[in-house]
């Protein structure tokens, strides 16, 4: 009997020190979206469809462009660069190195864009890795769009960033083709506080005359529920800023020194070091040493293995998260960011246009079912008089709806989706007559 709990525990121990040194180590998390076997399994349906896929992870393409003399960067979500966010995501992780927080002129912040005029290496579901010379401000815009007239800002998470097709085929460049002064004002995990944020750091400087509010269903609300433990609540305060416009050289030295930190954070050696903390300090680590005795690492090891053995013999993808509802509170909590967005964009004369986009498992037969409190979403943005470009509609109407997502897989959209998305929001501008330069009373033709 000993020697069968020892066979068990010492996997299960093995388990537990890859889950706190590596998968539970938030400010790193942004190396991969994704583990190596799910890349695996990615390249294996995508193989089916007799595409290659590059399986490398976001900091081995990091680490080859450097080699090859590139300057290049990855792209990284603002949730792993402030503890409060990725503490109520994760929880506590004391292993974290502490320098990973960042901070700007030696008080934390959240930097809504990214690192300025570099090389960046985004993410892949279609086979081949997204990488894009970073704009003025660290988000995906062709050199110079800073001191041009904007017409159109796009603002949004990693559906407007461009997730994962190339600069030119995400569906805000598309729409620069017809409308030139549209710029993107998108980053990856996202949620409407911070999308607030963006409308309060970036755009009183340009004043676009449309600004169009992206939201997807798939996990804004969930991203707001976390957001809200962090400083991007302030922007519900008229007055609250962080003067990011004017803090790009700051902004960039900080993003890259993280990124440093958190490379040097997985080396073998350091993570060795980490885990001895749990060793050495069980009381800090009460919930990791309940795990150990209750074999729960091996077990959720064996389920997961279970799952993808499953879903492999299947031809089909990761599991599908369940979309579960949103509380009354945040419900308000949303009515009253976009209220505040409204009402900052109306201030300099814009108009507001919110672009609904649906997640993947309102089409997936065998689940069928998108975010529960859709309804409750538009009635909110109605009941404010904000237009609605509702995509879910044009993708109803798709003969095969999955046909625009990679491989049939719950990602972002693929080319097809987005170009599908560009074409519903230049329709409804061209009928609203939207116009090439400022021309009186358009807000209200829509």
């Amino acid at each position: 009997m000993l020697s069968v709990a020892i066979a068990c525990q010492l996997p299960n121990l093995l388990l537990a020190f890859i889950d706190r040194t590596e998968l539970a180590d938030p400010p790193t998390r942004w190396v991969s979206s994704q583990s190596g076997e799910e890349r695996e399994d990615h390249a294996k349906v995508a193989s089916r469809w007799g595409v290659p896929f590059d399986t490398r992870s976001r900091l081995e393409i990091m680490q080859d462009l450097r080699k090859s003399g590139v300057d290049a960067w990855p792209s990284v979500s603002p949730r792993f660069l402030v503890k409060r966010w990725w503490e109520h995501y994760w929880g506590p992780t004391p292993l974290s190195n502490p320098e990973l927080v960042l901070s700007l002129n030696g008080r934390e912040g959240i930097p809504i864009g990214g690192i300025s005029h570099r090389v960046t290496v985004y993410c892949n579901e279609n086979g081949e890795y997204v990488t894009y010379y970073s704009g003025e401000h660290g988000f995906s815009n062709p050199k110079g769009m800073w001191n041009r007239n904007i017409d159109i800002a796009v603002v949004g998470d990693s559906f407007v960033h461009g997730a994962c097709v190339p600069l030119e085929a995400g569906f805000v460049s598309l729409i620069r083709q017809r409308y030139p002064g549209t710029i993107n004002l998108g980053n990856d995990g996202i949620g409407p506080l911070l999308e607030l944020g963006i409308v309060k750091e970036y755009l009183p400087a340009l004043k676009p005359r449309l600004v169009l509010w992206s939201y997807f269903e798939g996990n804004d609300l969930h991203d707001m529920s976390k957001e809200k433990y962090t400083l991007a609540k302030h922007y519900l305060e008229s007055s609250f800023t962080q003067w990011l416009i004017n803090q790009q050289e700051d902004i960039d030295r900080a993003i890259m020194a993280h990124i440093e930190l958190a490379v040097a954070a997985r080396t073998l050696t350091a993570k060795f070091l980490a885990f001895s903390d749990v060793l050495r300090h069980p009381l800090r680590h009460l919930s990791t040493w309940e795990r150990i005795i209750k074999l729960s690492y091996l077990s959720d090891a064996v389920k997961v293995a279970l799952s993808r053995i499953d879903r492999r013999s299947e031809g089909l993808g990761p599991d599908i998260p369940y979309n579960p509802y949103m509380s009354e509170g945040d419900l308000e909590l949303f009515r009253q960011v976009l209220t505040q967005a409204y009402e900052t964009i109306r201030g300099w004369g814009g108009t507001m246009v919110f672009l609904y986009l649906p997640q993947y498992e309102r089409y997936q037969p065998s689940v069928q079912k998108g975010q529960p409190d859709r309804e409750k979403i538009l009635e909110i943005v109605r009941s404010l008089n904000i237009p609605v470009i509702d995509i879910h509609a044009a993708f109803e109407r798709l003969p095969d709806p999955l046909e625009v997502f990679p491989f049939r897989l719950p990602t972002h959209y693929n080319q097809q989706g987005y170009q599908l998305v560009a074409d519903e929001i230049v329709r409804f501008l061209d009928r609203a007559e939207f116009p090439a330069a400022e021309v009186e009373g358009f807000a209200s033709r829509l």
